[in-house]
């Protein structure tokens, strides 16, 4: 097990959950008519410019409906605005997803993620409102997790029954402008993990 310096988090991460947001070969939805059936794809579901909150809201009822509307053949997807917690539990119906990365879940509920039981690879960048990660012990097919910003978990032993696990990251992705670290209550939990190849809990702060 290598317990990894992570002074570069976006260099070191694209080699688990890759950051599409600059790779012009995969398309920017950033409206549901955008979509023509690719397996990997970036949703743009808030944060369109030039338009009305009420504009922006319908932009983001529209994605809800469209992923709630049918499971499309999509494997991947980069999540690049801020996914609210409708978006999120939208998501969660895409049942052929195998990779989801998301910029910034601004939600308190990641339950319906048991829901993607093909997903392999999940990396939230930011998920600072997440109260409870339990759910998580339910995807034994997960081989990477990246987890940031996730102020209010302590605990996360229940994450020793991902056995299949090869890289797990619990991290002040985005920004740590204050310096503080976030709490773990212990990360003994690790060694429950046979196949963890890669480690990175520099930012926080055990026991």
């Amino acid at each position: 097990m290598n317990l990894q310096p992570c002074s570069d988090h976006s260099r070191i991460y694209e080699d688990f959950v890759r950051d599409i947001r600059n790779d012009d070969r995969y398309p920017f939805i950033k409206c549901t008519n955008d979509y023509n059936g690719e397996s990997i794809v970036k949703l743009c579901p808030s944060q369109h410019q030039l338009v009305t909150p009420y504009q922006q809201k319908k932009l983001t009822e529209s994605f809800v409906d469209f992923l709630l509307k049918e499971s499309y053949p999509i494997v991947e997807v980069q999540v690049c605005t801020i996914a609210n917690q409708r978006v999120f539990d939208a998501i969660c119906n895409q049942r052929h997803l195998e990779s989801l990365r998301i910029k910034c879940f601004r939600g308190k509920d990641i339950s319906h993620i048991v829901n993607l039981t093909k997903l392999k690879k999940l990396f939230i960048e930011s998920g600072s409102g997440i109260e409870d990660i339990s759910c998580l012990a339910e995807m034994t097919q997960l081989e990477v997790l990246i987890l940031g910003e996730t102020k209010k978990i302590y605990d996360y032993s229940c994450l020793g029954k991902l056995k299949n696990l090869k890289v797990f990251g619990v991290c002040h992705y985005q920004t740590n402008i204050s310096g503080t670290r976030l709490k773990m209550k212990s990360n003994r939990f690790i060694n429950e993990m046979p196949n963890l190849e890669w480690v990175d809990l520099v930012d926080c702060k055990i026991g």
